[in-house]
């Protein structure tokens, strides 16, 4: 069933992860920054997710959005998912683990593993996956994100 609901739902909860991801940019907390970004991406495509179909329970979106590229979509929607693919693609379930427990192999913590730059793009890569759902939401439903 699609849900206008989920959708902005999860449009809501990326844009509340992006504005936490910028905090941390301010406080110069880089691992904190990135790990709201990829928050802020998983919820973003989500969101794009919610308006064509079920959105799955896992940190790995980059998949889904890539099979939702065999149905037919309005040419709008899918330059959208193209284009955040790559983005989402980077921002999955090691990305997550990375963030939340470093890597525990190597006994690296996340504050070992991410500098500034990290959170920079980070950000950035956020910013460019909300926007993307963004419009893909108002092309669905009219609707941006809900504050």
């Amino acid at each position: 069933m699609i849900s206008d609901r989920d959708a902005l739902y999860r449009l809501e909860m990326a844009s509340r992860y992006l504005a936490a991801a910028e905090k941390m940019l301010a406080a110069e907390e880089w691992p904190g920054c990135v790990h709201y970004a990829q928050l802020t991406v998983e919820n973003a495509a989500k969101a794009v997710l919610a308006c064509l179909g079920p959105i799955p329970r896992t940190h790995d979106i980059a998949e889904w959005l890539q099979k939702s590229l065999e149905q037919e979509l309005p040419e709008t929607v899918s330059i959208q998912i193209r284009g955040i693919l790559p983005i989402v693609g980077e921002y999955g379930r090691k990305k997550h683990i990375l963030t939340t427990y470093g890597d525990e192999e190597l006994f690296r913590t996340p504050w070992d593993l991410f500098v500034e730059e990290d959170a920079r793009q980070a950000v950035e890569d956020a910013r460019r996956c909300l926007g993307a759902a963004s419009e893909v939401c108002k092309y669905y439903f009219g609707s941006g994100p809900v504050h």
